[in-house]
């Protein structure tokens, strides 16, 4: 029951822009063993450990991404910048892991996510390859630990329509027009999963630093992408002021729990 639990913390944590769920599963104790594990999936134990941390996950996104959008429609600009906070104090928190920090890798961190937005697509032009393509991105996201998914989706444009499309799929007026939404997007995330915990756990054991400069450089470009982005429509003057003071909180929470 406990490790669903975990999963359910971390799916949550995959919805919520600016919040990565590889940050929650570190400090819940169970990102490295879980990486371990996949790695040799049909494993009596190991299929046992990942199909009950996996429901976790699985229930929590398909459950929770409705409440997520309708929080983000009606309280933006606040919610937005919670999740900046969330982000800045775990990126603070990412310098305790790195003794030296590479230069090059912090710098190609910085620089990829940047020219990612200046290409990204808009909503309307959503291909199978972008979904594809974008579905391995979100596996790196998922298995790169202070990279927040969902920041990286709002960023490229396609948050909101894998968002409507998970919270639509069990209305069956719609399945196939989701389905056709979200079987590339799997697809792409399912091919990534295996490539990237490959790499990682590789990275990990021969690079340690120049992995953790990286991930250091993609979370400070994508603090600045998300005030962009969050700043592009005029706000009243109370909801900046509350917003800022969630900003601070964010900010708070993450210092403490990460």
């Amino acid at each position: 029951m406990k490790l669903f639990l975990k999963g359910i913390i971390i799916g949550i944590g995959k919805i919520i822009p600016g919040v990565s769920g590889g940050f929650l599963a570190i400090i819940l104790g169970v990102y490295e063993q879980a990486l371990n594990k996949i790695l040799n999936p049909f494993k009596k134990d190991n299929f046992k450990y990942l199909f009950i941390l996996g429901s976790g996950i699985l229930i929590s996104i398909l459950f929770g991404s409705n409440l997520i959008l309708t929080l983000l429609n009606k309280y933006y600009l606040m919610i937005m910048l919670l999740f900046i906070g969330l982000i800045i104090g775990g990126t603070f928190e990412l310098k305790q892991k790195i003794g030296e920090i590479k230069i090059l890798s912090f710098l190609l961190g910085l620089i990829l996510l940047f020219v990612t937005y200046f290409f990204k697509s808009n909503t309307a032009n959503i291909s199978f390859i972008g979904l594809f393509l974008v579905g391995i991105v979100e596996a790196a996201t998922i298995i790169v630990p202070g990279v927040s998914g969902t920041a990286v989706l709002m960023i490229l444009g396609y948050y909101y329509p894998l968002m409507n499309a998970i919270s639509e799929i069990s209305l069956w007026h719609n399945l196939i027009n989701n389905f056709n939404l979200l079987w590339p997007f799997i697809i792409g995330v399912l091919i990534g999963f295996y490539l990237f915990t490959y790499l990682m756990n590789y990275l990990l054991e021969t690079r340690y630093d120049n992995v953790y400069s990286f991930i250091m450089g993609i979370s400070i470009s994508s603090i600045i992408l998300l005030f962009l982005e969050t700043f592009k429509q005029t706000y009243l003057l109370n909801e900046i002021v509350i917003g800022l003071f969630l900003l601070i909180i964010g900010y708070k929470i993450s210092k403490k729990c990460i």
